[in-house]
């Protein structure tokens, strides 16, 4: 698929034997939800289930993907969107990044009284970014304000998701269930 522009995130979900995370995808121009993943530690594994989900429908053509301030989601989508360049040597062919992928970070700090958001261009260039976000949304600036809106959702409809709550998750294969359920 032509994915456009892509926006990735995670939320913090309480089950009976503790926490755990979801990370999920979602592209902008048509909502669609690409997937995700359920991991008992907010770790690079979580982050790298979704790059990977994605990198298996996306086409090799200009894409934007947009993550938050974790730095995990910049790294397995820098692994993710690679191709082996083949020089006819023995052993393992180097990989070298897809130019057409543009990769931005929206960075959010709070304090008591302040809050500031910064946008960081991780990888590609302004160009492609500027057009892109034309096309998808527009205009505007750099956010992933629609992965933020489909996470607030999932917490406003699935009691499991909801912040302070007497229905816990039990299971994580449950919850991921669950998730994949609602928005099928």
């Amino acid at each position: 698929m032509d994915l456009q522009q892509v926006h990735a995130d995670e939320i913090k979900v309480k089950t009976q034997s503790g926490w755990c995370w979801m990370g999920s995808a979602l592209q902008v121009a048509t909502r669609l939800w690409l997937g995700g993943a359920v991991s008992l530690k907010r770790d690079f594994h979580l982050a790298e289930q979704p790059a990977i989900q994605i990198r298996s429908m996306a086409l090799c053509c200009i894409l934007l993907l947009a993550v938050d301030g974790w730095a995990s989601y910049v790294r397995a989508f820098q692994k993710a969107f690679r191709t082996p360049l083949h020089s006819g040597n023995v052993g393992r062919p180097r990989l070298i990044a897809w130019q057409e992928v543009a990769i931005v970070q929206v960075i959010k700090k709070r304090s008591a009284n302040h809050f500031e958001i910064t946008r960081h261009v991780v990888q590609g260039c302004t160009q492609i970014i500027a057009s892109l976000l034309q096309l998808t949304q527009t205009g505007g600036c750099i956010n992933i304000a629609y992965i933020e809106h489909l996470n607030a959702t999932f917490r406003q409809r699935l009691d499991v998701l909801t912040r302070r709550t007497r229905t816990l998750a039990r299971k994580q294969l449950t919850l991921q269930q669950v998730c994949t359920w609602w928005v099928a």
